[in-house]
């Protein structure tokens, strides 16, 4: 079951990953304020962001693509809110290069399949060259290493041939296995944003986020701004992003979220020792570990007790 397929409640990782995206946006508020932008996604026949981006900021302006004529309805029958406006049968890249970028954007270019990897970066190159300074960008893609092949020797013919020209120069096999290869996808993100910015002087791109996760396969995203040379100083003073424990500069560290799925039970327990107990103690205190083995339930509790403020509460509701 691809990510895309699983029921929106169950994935867990994802959820928090969009949390921390809505508390990214509330400290760019401070700079700039989020109601003023422009929302434009990719958002399913759920529109999850919209109703996050929404409630969080109240923006009025949110544009929904989706190339799909079923998901089309599909969102016509879920739609959360009047402000959304659907361009309908379009594919993303027919709407980057037609529109143009005059108030505060922000876009997220939410792909799921590996085999169009060559695409998606030069999608992301396109839409670089047109944002202006203020606009935050993110973008996620399919991380499955396993995608380009089972064994890890066979797998450098194939990411080349999807990464293309976006490929770090250092490209080597190790950056190829299954734990690494969202860093070396953040790499060509990295690439093709400086790419899209090649002969804009006075513009930078300014990395803020970088994720791996799973719930189903493995996905990494990045997220960031551009700026101009003359706010890029008062864009860190008025937000204190580099305080923030979650800021990525440069894009070096893709940090990775795989928390444990808890009954209601579980995470009360849990949460009633944090933040002073370590996940090797409490999960000493239980008595048991929630996973496959020791070594990944010790690392999924230590993600738990990083991001349990962000873990979603999920409740029966009776009628």
């Amino acid at each position: 079951m691809s990510g895309k397929t699983i029921p929106y409640h169950l994935r867990v990782n994802k959820i928090i990953e969009r949390n921390l995206f809505i508390e990214l946006l509330r400290i760019i508020d401070r700079y700039s304020p989020i109601n003023d932008y422009t929302y434009i996604g990719m958002g399913g026949p759920f529109m999850e962001d919209f109703k996050y981006i929404h409630s969080s900021f109240n923006l009025k302006n949110m544009i929904s693509i989706e190339m799909d004529e079923n998901v089309n309805r599909r969102q016509s029958f879920n739609l959360p809110y009047s402000c959304i406006n659907h361009k309908n049968n379009m594919k993303i890249e027919e709407y980057i290069d037609t529109f143009i970028f005059e108030d505060p954007t922000i876009i997220w270019l939410d792909y799921t399949e590996p085999k169009e990897l060559s695409r998606h970066l030069q999608e992301l190159q396109v839409l670089t060259s047109k944002l202006n300074s203020g606009d935050i960008l993110k973008i996620t893609l399919n991380a499955n290493a396993k995608s380009l092949n089972q064994n890890l020797e066979e797998r450098m013919t194939k990411a080349k041939d999807r990464l293309t020209q976006y490929s770090p120069p250092d490209l080597c096999d190790e950056d190829l296995r299954e734990e690494n290869y969202p860093q070396t996808l953040v790499n060509a993100i990295n690439i093709a944003c400086k790419a899209g910015l090649a002969g804009r002087t006075g513009y930078v791109i300014q990395p803020l986020t970088a994720y791996s996760y799973a719930d189903g396969q493995t996905m990494t995203t990045a997220t960031a701004i551009v700026l101009s040379d003359a706010q890029k100083i008062n864009f860190f003073d008025k937000t204190k992003i580099c305080d923030w424990r979650e800021y990525s500069n440069e894009w070096s560290e893709v940090k990775s979220i795989k928390v444990p799925h808890l009954s209601a039970r579980e995470k009360i327990f849990i949460e009633s020792r944090l933040p002073k107990l370590t996940a090797e103690e409490i999960i000493s205190e239980m008595g048991y570990f929630i996973g496959e083995n020791f070594s990944d339930a010790e690392s999924e509790m230590e993600s738990f007790t990083k991001y349990y403020l962000e873990y979603p509460q999920f409740s029966r509701v009776i009628s």
